[in-house]
Formats: structure tokens, C-alpha cells, sequence
């Protein structure tokens, strides 16, 4: 008689704990989109994250492209005005130490030497030269730049979304 209620005691517990889970899983859904979705895109599974990114378009959420000072080096990130910002690690041949380099630079001004002549590349301590130029084509630099649907197209061989 034990085993018998065993087994269904068993199952019946997992059931109700994931359902309880489940319901979590939609409430923060509803309540918090970006952050739920930003939590998804970072510890979920690798291989959905453009059906998380497609689920974000959906729910009308901004998805952009690394941004200096604001994205972080390894986990996506939201702000107050439901933005998601890709982490630097999603560029191709960026490890880990290398996003932790360029999540540190912080309040990049350009340099002037003239009236006319403006540096907007620096040279960065353990950050390659492929990269800043990644980094400036996608706009990383530039806070103000918001990224379009296009850039996503047009940058997409810059970036890891699946692995």
C-alpha cells in the first residue's frame, strides 16, 4: 500500500510544484517583460534566443546592440524604458576578459588635436583593434544611437545570439 501512494504522492508533489512555477514563470512575464526577458536571453537555453528576441519585438520591447557604459560584459540588460541591451560577450571572438575591458570604459569623448580633426577611435589596454572597429561600426560608443531592426539585419555577422 506504501509504494502504491508513493507513486502518486510523487508525482502528484512535482505537479503542484510545477505549476506553482509555471505561474511565477507568466507573473513575472506580465509584470516585468524586460527584465523576464532579459533573464531568458542570459540563463535560458542558447539555441532560443532569437525566438526570445522575436518574443521581445512582440511585446514591443527595443532590442540594441552593445552600448559602452551601458550594456554589461556578460548578461543582457534592460532600463526603465523597456530596452534590452545585448551583452559585449555576443560579439564574435569577445571572451570573457575582453567584455569585462570594454564594460569598464566609461564616458567615451572623442578627442580633438584641431578644429577639424576628430579621433574616434582610442587605443584601448587588452582590446584588439578588429574589435573597436566592430564596436565603432555598430555604434557601441555612441549612447544617443538608437539601434533600428535594420542594424540587427546588417550587423548580424558580428554577433553570437545562438550557441
Amino acid at each position: 500500500m506504501m509504494s502504491k501512494f508513493g507513486g502518486y504522492g510523487f508525482n502528484l508533489s512535482h505537479s503542484v510544484e510545477y505549476a506553482m512555477i509555471t505561474y511565477l514563470d507568466m507573473w513575472s512575464k506580465v509584470n516585468y517583460p524586460a527584465e523576464f526577458l532579459a533573464a531568458c536571453l542570459t540563463l535560458g537555453d542558447k539555441t532560443k534566443n532569437v525566438s526570445y528576441m522575436k518574443e521581445a519585438r512582440r511585446l514591443k520591447l527595443k532590442v540594441n546592440l552593445p552600448k559602452v557604459g551601458v550594456s554589461d560584459a556578460i548578461k543582457w540588460n534592460c532600463d526603465t524604458n523597456s530596452n534590452l541591451y545585448a551583452p559585449f560577450v555576443s560579439i564574435n571572438g569577445v571572451g570573457d576578459k575582453v567584455a569585462n575591458r570594454i564594460a569598464a570604459i566609461k564616458n567615451v569623448k572623442p578627442v580633438r588635436r584641431g578644429f577639424f580633426d576628430v579621433q574616434k577611435k582610442r587605443k584601448y589596454a587588452g582590446i584588439d583593434e578588429n574589435t573597436i572597429n566592430i564596436l565603432t561600426e555598430i555604434k557601441a560608443f555612441d549612447k544617443d544611437y538608437v539601434t533600428t531592426d535594420n542594424d540587427l539585419r546588417l550587423h548580424k555577422q558580428h554577433f553570437i545570439f545562438e550557441r
